[in-house]
Formats: C-alpha cells, structure tokens, sequence
C-alpha cells in the first residue's frame, strides 16, 4: 500500500511539475516543490482511493469464494469440482471419480425433518473430507449427492470408497440417529475422457451398490447394466 501511495504522488508531482513548465517556462517553480505540493494536495485523496481499490478486491476475492463454496458444509461447489478436474468437458488427468449417496436420506427428511437431514450432511461432508487425501477433488454436488475424484489408479479410490460406505454417526440433542451410510458408485476416465461419460457411468455403479443392499460401493465395468435397478430404487 505505501509503495503504490509514493508511486502514485511521485506520479501526480511529476505530471504538476510538466503543467508548471508548460505554463511558466523557466519560472517553473521546480520539480520538488510541485512534489510537495502533489503530496500535501493529493495524499488524502490517493489514500482514499487505494483503500477503496483494496476493498473491492476483497469483496472480489469473497464473492469468488462463495460463488465456489457450498455454504452447508463448505465444501466446493458443482461448478468449482468440476473446473478442477477438467478442462473444455474432458479430465485433464487420469482418475476415477466417486460418486456418493447417502442411503435412505429421503426417510431421514421425512421422519426426523429436514433439520436433522442438514445435520446429516455435515459431517458427512466432515467424513469425506477427512478420508480424502489432499490431491482428491471433493465437493457436494447438490442434495445428498457428493463427489471426489482421485487421480492415479483404480486401487486407490477403491479403498477410499471402502473408508467411505460405512457412514457416519450422528447425534442430535433429542437422541442418537443410526448411522448414516453412504453408497459409492466408482468410474475410471483416461486423460481426456469426457466427464460427462464417466459421471454417468459412476451414478450407474451408485444404482448397482444401492440395489445391492447400501452402504457398499460398486466400480462400473463394461459388463455393468444398472438401467434395470433404477425403478427399484
């Protein structure tokens, strides 16, 4: 801030000083006192100015953080998950991509109320944040629903998803809920893959997991068909 405030007024001290001798010749009254004058005249205003500047990038930098963040759990958003792992719509790296479920969530909203349901999302948020390692891509993709995506092989996310499905306790004042676990379905994608694809093929796998009895998780292969569990679920 104080190098851009002495830049500022050596610049305003030199711009008064070409005025004077623009308009005064050799009774110029002098490049230091115009300084001076520049400092005592424009310091307030340049002061004022610059902290306006730095304000508004702050409230830039805030407004780009809330438009990337969940704001229940605090977790990236869809847009931001998805900015970070791919490019133009394909991945930029090899990778498998998780997604997640929590199981029978809609029962949890409908006996307990919706209070209890975003109660429920939050440490689940905590559980997968805390399983993640720190190259994993997370985010809440909307409802229940989360996302990570773990680059290198499928072992890897295999054994987070294995950490994963067996949820997560939560408590309210009331009483003790039973825990709530997670279904993972698990897509890979080459390096340049569209995301599209292998999203679907993930929520493809998450269907199987479910309709294999929850609080497991699936990896799609090409002999995969969830499309005849979907009305089950």
């Amino acid at each position: 801030f104080m190098a851009r405030l002495v830049m500022t007024v050596v610049l305003i001290g030199a711009l008064n000083n070409l005025r004077d001798f623009l308009e005064n010749g050799d009774q110029a009254s002098g490049y230091l006192i115009n300084l001076s004058r520049a400092a005592f005249v424009g310091s307030l205003f340049v002061i004022f100015a610059l902290a306006s500047i730095g304000h508004l990038a702050r409230l830039q930098r805030q407004l780009a953080v809330l438009a990337a963040t969940d704001m229940l759990t605090g977790l990236p958003n869809r847009r931001s998950f998805l900015e970070s792992i791919a490019t133009n719509a394909v991945l930029k790296g090899p990778g498998t991509f998780l997604m997640v479920d929590l199981d029978h969530f809609k029962r949890i909203n409908d006996v307990y109320g919706h209070a209890v349901g975003d109660l429920c999302l939050q440490p689940a948020a905590d559980l997968l944040r805390a399983a993640a390692l720190s190259q994993v891509a997370l985010a809440r993709l909307g409802g229940e629903e989360f996302g990570l995506f773990v680059p290198g092989p499928v072992t890897c996310a295999s054994q987070l998803a294995s950490r994963i499905a067996p949820g997560v306790m939560v408590t309210t004042e009331a009483s003790a809920i039973a825990p709530v676990t997670m279904s993972v379905g698990l897509a890979y994608g080459n390096e340049g893959a569209a995301v599209a694809q292998v999203m679907s093929r993930a929520d493809r796998a998450l269907y199987v997991a479910k309709h294999e009895g929850r609080a497991r998780w699936v990896a799609w292969s090409d002999e995969l068909d969830a499309a005849s569990y979907k009305d089950a679920i």
